[in-house]
């Protein structure tokens, strides 16, 4: 016999012994009946825990005491007994909460006894017990317990009080006259379902005591209570003059938490204000974006606007509605700190609403001050191509500004700083600082010629190039390459070849226009770049350009051992997983190709090529079994390779391919191929493994294939 068993005999024995022992002749044909006998025989048992589980027993079973009869009334009358007689406060209180459970009338005495008890718990249920047998009569009571020494007690007095209109006035009086614990008064009125309660913790909201503006706040959030939000709004609004908010973080917090979910138009608009200051407003407003929309066009067109200016812009940005982009175009203003973003956002608007920004923005360039060169590049985003007063404008602009610069430059004076603790002359400074204010200007010049596309720019672009300057020669590529004409691109690729500025700053002014070029002229010149310091973003700039020459490169620097692995990992992988059809042909006569490492733990071009053709899944499967069908079936090492490389292609004939090494002689390579079919849990193999099975000799891989075929069978685990 099991111990089991063993033990169900003993328990089936245990609740007939207690049944015998209960007397009243035969038991009850009831199955509740005569769990509830079973359970008062132990009500008399000697362990503690015996007679806890019979309370806690009878107060499910029992109904309440008004229906109660013949045995349910029986049970009853013996918890009066365990309340007034058990040696153990726990076995007290249980039979206490059961006896409140069921409204027992009968037990008022002896629950009362009970009431100045030694154990907090044992108090706490007479309390509970006798608000549920008659509240009124125990309102004496619970007011008296509001003074206990326990706090635990005396928030079930105010939590039980406050479950009736009387309580509550008694709670909200003596809040009033601060008598008793405030706390445990406050958490007893957030507890009543009554509206009274509520009103009175609302009108909290405005009171000097933080434990009642919190419980204001969580109940304004938990009713959506909109005439709530003024108030709410002056918890998170800081004082006119002030620098912090007027309630504490925990307050500001849930008030932001409250308006959120209370979502009226004034809620909402203050959410906005705050997430000027405090980024943790930003998530509360994502669920309204829709309510959002029409809030942040009045803003837009409200000169006394609320919300700071670049909050409205934010929204507008994200929002491509035709209003959007007219709000944008009304608030695109030389004046506008975020105007290059405003006219970037309007690239895509009608034409007759960028040629009225453009319009504003030419007479503010005109004549020249310090924002120019912010305007001039916003004028790039929204102003008339290739011709037109646009073009004019940033054109006479650039060769101006470039012939100063050239001039100031042909007397040796240049823009960079001298090295720290130099002290100079102040009239050197001083040119210094005109110089670059020259450059700055030049640079904008030449991005709104570039975005204009005015191919007038071109000679400047080229001289630029062979600046000494990183910006602009920044410039001068952005342009060159925003051409496109087939001599600016050899001209950059040139330059890339023999910079005159140290390449950390070529990468950094020049990365962006870099990466938009896709011309295979360009990689050459790139090369050299791979090796140096600033290698992380040269690797981005060669995977942007994504011709089957800058795949080239990167996998000849994925083979080369003088290459550190952690550059392969972190810079040369992730970036060569992106490429797609074009990188295709090239992993593929990698896995084919390469030769296995020489030993153990040697780099493996071949394998990274497999995985790189592994997150191609299904897209690259054609090609990776054309190319497994085309030569002699692989072994070894370029076995595993096209194992790898098809294992989440998924389609019928990768996982035919998959398990066609089932049977191969070399076991590790069956061992690879049968556990990515098991990763993948590919049943569509079953039938091969089965196959495999059959043909395999009784040993460790007979038994291997029967517990993958067990598990490809069955239903998987949750």
């Amino acid at each position: 016999m099991s111990d089991r068993s063993g033990s169900t005999i003993l328990a089936g024995l245990a609740i007939f012994g207690a049944l015998m022992v209960a007397g009243c002749g035969d038991a009850p044909a009831d199955p509740k009946q005569r769990a509830i006998r079973a359970a008062c025989a132990q009500l008399t048992a000697d362990a503690v825990p015996d007679r806890r589980r019979a309370v806690a027993e009878l107060e499910k079973l029992l109904p309440p005491a008004a229906q109660a009869a013949g045995l349910d009334a029986e049970a009853i009358a013996q918890l009066r007994q365990v309340v007034a007689d058990d040696r153990d406060d726990h076995v007290r209180a249980a039979a206490v909460r059961a006896l409140g459970a069921v409204k027992d009338a009968q037990s008022w005495a002896a629950i009362t006894a009970r009431s100045s008890a030694t154990e907090p718990q044992l108090r706490i249920e007479v309390l509970q017990a006798l608000a549920a047998i008659d509240a009124e009569k125990a309102r004496p009571l619970l007011i008296a317990a509001l003074a206990d020494g326990d706090g635990a007690v005396a928030l079930v007095a105010a939590s039980s009080l406050a479950q009736s209109a009387e309580g509550v006035a008694e709670l909200i009086r003596r809040l009033g006259s601060n008598e008793g614990d405030r706390a445990n008064l406050v958490s007893g009125l957030e507890n009543s379902p009554l509206p009274a309660a509520h009103d009175a913790l609302l009108a909290g909201l405005t009171s000097a005591d933080s434990a009642l503006r919190l419980a204001g706040i969580r109940v304004a959030a938990r009713t959506r209570h909109a005439p709530s939000v003024p108030a709410l709004v002056a918890i998170v609004r800081p004082n006119p003059g002030a620098k912090k908010n007027q309630g504490s973080t925990e307050e500001v917090q849930a008030a932001a938490e409250a308006l959120s979910t209370i979502a009226t138009p004034e809620a909402l608009l203050a959410l906005l204000v705050l997430s000027a200051t405090d980024k943790s407003a930003e998530p509360l407003l994502k669920p309204h974006a829709e309510a959002l929309q029409p809030i942040i066009l009045a803003e837009a067109a409200n000169p006394q606007r609320t919300v700071p200016a670049e909050i409205v812009v934010r929204y507008l940005l994200r929002d491509g509605r035709a209003e959007a982009q007219a709000a944008l175009s009304a608030l695109a203003r030389p004046e506008v700190k975020e105007l290059p973003d405003i006219c970037r956002a309007l690239r895509t608007a009608p034409a007759e609403l960028r040629a009225q920004v453009a319009e504003r923005l030419r007479k503010a360039i005109v004549p020249v001050n310090g924002r120019t060169a912010d305007l001039l590049a916003a004028l790039g985003h929204v102003g008339q191509a290739e011709s037109g007063p646009d073009v004019e404008l940033a054109l006479g602009i650039l060769n101006a500004t470039n012939t100063e610069v050239a001039a100031i430059a042909a007397t040796g004076q240049t823009s960079t700083p001298p090295p720290k603790g130099t002290i100079e002359p102040k009239e050197v400074s001083e040119k210094r600082e005109h110089l670059r204010a020259k450059e700055l200007l030049l640079v904008g010049a030449a991005q709104a010629c570039a975005r204009l596309k005015a191919t007038a720019a071109r000679p400047v672009f080229w001289e630029l190039l062979a600046s000494a300057s990183g910006a602009l020669v920044g410039a001068g590529v952005t342009g060159s390459l925003a051409l496109g004409d087939s001599d600016s691109i050899e001209r950059v690729a040139k330059m890339l070849q023999a910079p005159k500025v140290h390449s950390w700053v070529l990468m950094v002014h020049c990365k962006d226009a870099l990466s938009s070029c896709h011309d295979p002229r360009m990689v050459p010149g790139l090369a050299p770049y791979l090796d140096g310091s600033e290698r992380g973003q040269a690797y981005e700039i060669v995977a942007s350009n994504g011709t089957t020459e800058a795949v080239t490169l990167m996998l000849s620097k994925l083979k080369d051992p003088a290459v550190p692995q952690d550059v392969k990992v972190h810079h040369i992988a992730p970036l060569m997983a992106g490429f797609g059809a074009t990188g295709r042909p090239l992993f593929i006569a990698a896995i084919v190709a390469e030769p296995p490492p020489a030993k153990r733990g040697d780099p493996d071009p071949g394998w990274w090529c497999a995985e790189f053709l592994r997150e191609q899944a299904a897209a690259a499967a054609p090609d990776v079994l054309a190319a497994l069908q085309a030569g002699p079936r692989p072994t070894g090492a370029k076995a595993a390779r096209f194992i790898h490389a098809l294992e989440l292609a998924g389609t019928e004939q990768a996982v035919s391919a998959q398990a066609s090494w089932l049977n191969d002689a070399d076991r590790a390579i069956a061992t690879i191929a049968l556990n990515s079919l098991l990763r993948q849990r590919r049943t569509g193999a079953i039938p091969a493994i089965r196959a495999a099975l059959t043909a395999t000799q009784p040993g460790p891989w007979h038994d291997r294939l029967e517990q993958a075929l067990d598990t490809l069978s069955s239903p998987p685990k949750e």
